[in-house]
C-alpha cells in the first residue's frame, strides 16, 4: 500500500500530501470434535499471518531527484491491522481421549513515511507521520473427557514484528512552518470486550473464569491471549495451557545527511512506542484419581525506539 512521488516533479499552491493506509483484518475459527468408545484424539490449529508494506514517500529514482514545492507538505502511513484467531477442540471416551488447540499469529508490516534523494520546499509546515496500533487477539482453548484417562494441550503462539519509520535522508527540506518527523507503535485505545470478540461456548468460559481466580485479561492491549486447557477423567487427568507472546518492533525518527530549515518554526524528530501484551494461561483439571494441570505464560517485550540527527545533516530553526 503506496503513496509516492518518484522522480517526478509537484507543484501546489495548497497543502499537499500523501497518505497511506491499512487496516489489513485476519477472523479465524478452527474447531474440532473426536469422540469414541474406546479411544479419541483431536488436534485444533490455526496459523495466520499478515506482512504488508504501508508507505508514503518523496524519493529520487532512474529518472533522477523528486522536487516538490507546495503551502505545505503532509506524509501519513498508518497501520491498524487485527488478527482475531480462535482454536478450540473437544476430545470424549470411554476409555481414553487426548486433544491439543493451537493458535499461531503473525503481525510483521513495514510503516514508513520517508523523502529521500529529493527536494522540498514550502510556505508551511512539513510532517511526516507514521503509527501502527496493531492487535493480536488469540484463544486456545482445549477439553478433553474420560472414563479411564484424559489429556489436554492448548497453546497460543504470537509475534508482532513491526518496523515503523519516519526519514528524511539524504535530502534539502526548507519550509516556513514546522518541520516534523513522527514514528510510534502505540497500544489500541479502543478495543472489544475479549470474551465478546472471540466468543467461547459459555460453559467452557465459566470454568475457566473460576480457575483464574479473579483475574482478567485486559483488552487494551497490542497483544491479547489467552489459552486454556480443561481435563476430566475418572482415573487420571493431565493438562497444560501455555501463551507465549513477543513485540519486537523497530521505532526509528531520523534525519540523515540532509539539510532542514524551518524559516518560521520549530523542528522536531520523535519516536515513542506503549506497545502492550495481556495475557493469560488457566487449566482446570478434575478426577477421582490423579489430576494435574500446568500453565505457563511467557511475554517478550524488546523494541527498538531511536530519534536523532545523524550523519553530515544540517538543522536550523527560528521557532
Amino acid at each position: 500500500i503506496t503513496a509516492d512521488v518518484s522522480g517526478s516533479s509537484l507543484t501546489s499552491t495548497g497543502a499537499a500530501s500523501l497518505l497511506a493506509a491499512s487496516e489489513a483484518d485476519i477472523l479465524s475459527f478452527v474447531g474440532g470434535v473426536a469422540g469414541s468408545g474406546l479411544v479419541a484424539a483431536q488436534l485444533s490449529l490455526t496459523i495466520n499471518e499478515i506482512e504488508n508494506t504501508i508507505r508514503a514517500s518523496i524519493v529520487d529514482d532512474a529518472a533522477g531527484a523528486s522536487t516538490l514545492t507546495a503551502g505545505s507538505l503532509t506524509l501519513s502511513a498508518t497501520d491498524a491491522s487485527t488478527i482475531d484467531s480462535v482454536a478450540m477442540g473437544l476430545a470424549a471416551s470411554g476409555f481414553a481421549a487426548g486433544g491439543a488447540a493451537v493458535s499461531k499469529n503473525l503481525i510483521a508490516n513495514e510503516v514508513s513515511a520517508t523523502i529521500s534523494g529529493s527536494k522540498v520546499t514550502t510556505s508551511g509546515a512539513v510532517c511526516l507521520e507514521v503509527e501502527s496500533s496493531d492487535i493480536i487477539r488469540s484463544y486456545a482453548i482445549g477439553v478433553a473427557g474420560a472414563g479411564l484417562g484424559a489429556a489436554n494441550a492448548s497453546l497460543t503462539l504470537n509475534d508482532l514484528g513491526n518496523t515503523v519509520t519516519a526519514r528524511v535522508e539524504d535530502s534539502t527540506v526548507t519550509a516556513g512552518g514546522d518541520i516534523s518527523l513522527s514514528a510510534s507503535e502505540k497500544a489500541p485505545a479502543v478495543v472489544p470486550d475479549f470474551n465478546s470478540a472471540i466468543a467461547a461456548p459459555a460453559g467452557m468460559v465459566s470454568t475457566l473464569t473460576s480457575a483464574l481466580n479473579g483475574n482478567e485479561v485486559n483488552p487494551n492491549a497490542n497483544i491479547v491471549s489467552f489459552a486454556g486447557s480443561i481435563s476430566v477423567s475418572g482415573v487420571a487427568a493431565l493438562g497444560a495451557a501455555v501463551a507465549d507472546n513477543a513485540i519486537h518492533g523497530t521505532v526509528t525518527a531520523e534525519i540523515v545527511d540532509s539539510t532542514a530549515t524551518s524559516t518560521g518554526g520549530a523542528v522536531t524528530v520523535s519516536a515513542a512506542s506503549d506497545a502492550a501484551i495481556a495475557s493469560l494461561a488457566a487449566g482446570f483439571g478434575a478426577s477421582a484419581g490423579v489430576a494435574a494441570n500446568a500453565s505457563a505464560v511467557h511475554n517478550t517485550l524488546t523494541s527498538t525506539i531511536q530519534a536523532g540527527i545523524l550523519g553530515e545533516s544540517t538543522v536550523s530553526a527560528s521557532g
